[in-house]
């Protein structure tokens, strides 16, 4: 027996001793933290003990290793010597040193639930950016391209009146002509324009014999120039969308407008002696150069929207 009480004695001055420097520790925390000012911790203190009164403070709010309860004393605020042997929840010193309340925790929750959102989060950045590239990659194919285009306008074929031979000639391809003025002189008689407008074709040339009622010139109306180009099947584009326009001779570019669609067959504007395919109409932009006549274009189909226009915008970046 007395050996039994020699050790529960050491037991309990082991237990004093730890409870001691606990004691210690929270001290100098106190300390430390009025120091730097941080007032928030003896605040919330006080206020969780005011407001509880003999209840106890939640688990992560306290701090110590023997399991006690507050007294509602407001000058020890300590766990009372005949109350040491209760299981209570709540922490404190054996010496009277009241519960020390810790601040709640700040860091964001870690665990599976954090790391399965963040690698949701990447997985979709990543599908994202490669759908962005894959559409990107095949923005090209989604405007498509017409070569088979060419410069049209309305053209007065102008005759002469009289047989002859060809005297004076003082015009040439391209030059703009005024109604009235001076296109050959065949025999003994004058070839005016009847129009104003540009000359196209030039049929003949000084020294050229010409019969009554042959052709001498064509004249274009600038006012009706016009871009034609073959529609395939597959493709229907409507009045009103916006194209882009390669002119092959002048080697430029213009924007225009699709004014109308003819099908196949049906009288109107063509570049070619055949016969006439379904075809679009296209009034150019205003350009500051004239259009040359007869030559080939290519054309590109934007389209009406202005989604459509930016697409076309950043497939112009692309270097494919």
């Amino acid at each position: 027996m007395p050996e039994a009480q020699d050790a529960g004695t050491t037991q309990e001055a082991g237990v004093d001793d730890l409870e001691r420097r606990l004691a210690s520790f929270e001290a100098a925390t106190r300390r430390l933290k009025e120091t730097v000012g941080d007032r928030r911790f003896d605040k919330l203190r006080r206020d969780e003990l005011k407001d509880s009164g003999a209840r106890h403070l939640p688990g992560d709010l306290s701090s110590g290793l023997r399991p006690g309860i507050f007294a509602p004393n407001k000058q020890t605020s300590a766990l009372l010597p005949h109350a040491r042997g209760q299981a209570v929840p709540g922490f404190t010193s054996a010496f009277g040193k009241p519960a020390v309340a810790l601040m709640p925790s700040t860091q964001p929750p870690t665990g599976r639930a954090s790391v399965g959102n963040r690698r949701r989060w990447q997985w979709a950045i990543i599908a994202g950016l490669f759908a962005l590239g894959l559409l990107i990659a095949t923005l090209p194919r989604r405007f498509p391209v017409l070569p088979d285009a060419g410069v049209w306008a309305d053209a007065v074929t102008v005759n002469t009146i009289s047989s002859g031979e060809t005297t004076i000639v003082p015009i040439r391809v391209g030059d703009p002509v005024k109604q009235g003025q001076l296109l050959a002189r065949i025999g003994g008689s004058e070839v005016t324009s009847p129009v104003e407008g540009v000359v196209g074709r030039l049929l003949v040339s000084v020294g050229t014999r010409l019969k009554g009622a042959e052709p001498v010139a064509e004249i274009v109306l600038p006012s009706s120039r016009r871009i034609v180009v073959a529609l395939p099947g597959n493709l229907s584009p409507t009045v009103g969308d916006l194209v882009r326009i390669d002119l092959l001779a002048d080697q430029r570019t213009i924007d225009g407008n699709i004014e109308q669609i003819l099908l196949a067959g049906v009288p109107g504007p063509w570049i070619s002696d055949g016969a006439s395919p379904r075809r679009a109409i296209i009034q150019p932009a205003p350009s500051p150069l004239p259009i040359s006549l007869r030559q080939g274009a290519r054309v590109t189909i934007i389209g009406s929207t202005p989604l459509k226009r930016l697409a076309f915008a950043v497939r112009d970046m692309l270097p494919w």
